[in-house]
């Protein structure tokens, strides 16, 4: 699994292509994007405080705190996996380069997986 460090560095690498390589209304809602799936990785941040306080307190809350944070990566998810097909259709990246993109920085890439 991603985490949120790995996915604020994979946000700030497609922030620098977007702004170096691509000009144009084109590519707007791409670079719209950034910023607000930077807000549900800080979103995600809180929800993993409040967990790890919820663990120790309340039964209710960490289960509601999981429910709300597994809601908030699924949607971040979502949004990167959007993001990843328009630079896939874009011929900026390939499948292997964006596979690579989300493995953990000390996990190798094997191409054959």
């Amino acid at each position: 699994m991603m985490t949120i460090e790995k996915c604020r560095a994979v946000l700030d690498r497609y922030e620098q292509v977007l702004t170096k390589e691509y000009f144009g209304s084109d590519i707007d809602h791409l670079r719209s994007m950034i910023p607000k799936m930077r807000v549900m990785l800080d979103e995600l941040h809180k929800h993993e405080w409040n967990l790890a306080i919820a663990s120790i307190t309340d039964e209710r809350t960490f289960k509601q705190t999981v429910t709300e944070m597994t809601a908030q990566r699924e949607k971040f998810m979502r949004w990167l996996g959007f993001m990843q097909g328009a630079f896939w259709s874009m011929e900026t990246y390939t499948i292997d380069d964006l596979k690579a993109h989300n493995k953990p920085d000390n996990e190798p890439f094997d191409q054959n997986k």
